[in-house]
């Protein structure tokens, strides 16, 4: 057989094989530290900060769901593809050692070699991932307590940071649309602040994100439907 023979029904039926299988296996073991925070510590889960949470982590991330599969899978293919879903980091890692396994070899993306070279440099960023992460779980105290106090200090800062930081990229690629969903946040803020959302079911909650997130892919649409986002990117 030649090298295509090899990988379309040698290689390919292999890697789905066991790559279904292990995201099967995998699956269940992702709820395993809630089941041993529930059962062997007894924690409680109050029905509306569940149901809270359910509905924000969805309006922010459903459409990631959906979306970053499809636009990852022409550099990955299907090997790489089936290691993201075991692994995470997709875009901010994965696909980038992909990336770079493929042009160290001379590869072209959606091609049978640029796939087998995806999946190398996604499992090899895995090994480094899970390396660096022991040395934090072991080392993490030492880590933080040789760290000067005002650099600890600021490690709570990290996130809203990072949020920031998209914030002030989407701002200056659509100032406009930026602007209006600042504006919406602030006046949800507000409303929040005064308790207008307790009467809702579950507490209220969830309302803010969803407001949020739908209210500016509604603010999004009016304005480029009026065309006020077709000159806004810089």
């Amino acid at each position: 057989m030649d090298r295509s023979d090899v990988y379309n029904h040698s290689y390919m039926p292999y890697i789905v094989k066991w790559g279904k299988t292990v995201c099967w296996v995998l699956l269940p073991l992702i709820y395993l530290p809630t089941i041993a925070l529930l059962v062997v510590y007894g924690a409680k889960m109050p029905l509306d900060a569940t149901v809270n949470g359910i509905i924000a982590i969805l309006s922010a991330s459903f459409a990631v769901y959906l979306s970053e599969p499809l636009s990852v899978f022409p550099i990955l293919g299907t090997p790489g593809l089936y290691l993201i879903c075991i692994s995470g980091n997709s875009k901010q890692i994965r696909v980038p050692a992909a990336l770079m396994a493929q042009d160290g070899a001379g590869v072209e993306q959606g091609t049978p070699e640029g796939g087998i070279m995806s999946s190398i440099g996604v499992a090899t960023s895995m090994f480094i991932s899970i390396l660096v992460m022991t040395v934090m779980i072991f080392m993490g105290k030492w880590i933080l307590g040789a760290l000067p106090d005002p650099v600890v200090a600021a490690l709570p800062m990290l996130l809203p940071a990072l949020f920031g930081a998209l914030l002030a990229q989407q701002l200056m690629n659509h100032p406009r649309l930026g602007a209006a969903a600042v504006a919406l946040a602030a006046a949800v803020r507000l409303a929040q602040t005064r308790g207008i959302f307790g009467i809702l079911p579950f507490g209220g909650g969830y309302a803010p994100m969803l407001i949020c997130v739908f209210g500016t892919i509604g603010l999004a649409r009016i304005m480029y439907k009026m065309g006020w986002l077709k000159e806004d990117r810089r």
